[in-house]
């Protein structure tokens, strides 16, 4: 029987993010990440899950590719710090543009499932 390491699992919600970011599968969205969670964006502006998840599905925000370039993960227990790099393509506000985005992620282990509890980026 093949068993998937803890760092396999969290390599695998977040590119199951990006993944449900790209096809805008909102609902794939809410089960990876955590109703507390809080995101910072690349302005410094904080945002609930709840209220990113209503500009994804309003149009405000669109990512349709992802590049990535470099994942760390470092676990203590049952908290993780996820330190990723990508090339992003989205369109926010109607502005479309590739970014180069580094992201740090946390996400904590919770009722057995790992889950996405805050996020924040900035360029590189």
């Amino acid at each position: 029987m093949l068993t998937v390491s803890e760092d396999q699992q969290i390599t695998q919600v977040i590119h199951q993010q990006t993944q449900a970011l790209i096809t805008g599968d909102r609902d794939q969205l809410t089960r990876l990440i955590a109703p507390d969670a809080q995101f910072t964006h690349i302005t410094g502006a904080r945002q609930s899950r709840d209220d990113w998840l209503q500009q994804i599905k309003r149009g405000r925000m669109a990512y349709l590719a992802s590049q990535e370039e470099e994942l760390t993960v470092t676990r203590t227990g049952t908290t993780a710090q996820v330190v990723s790099r990508q090339q992003l393509t989205a369109r926010i506000y109607g502005f479309q543009q590739t970014w180069p985005l580094e992201s740090h992620t946390t996400l904590a282990k919770r009722h057995g499932q790992w889950l996405i509890t805050a996020s924040s980026a900035k360029l590189y």
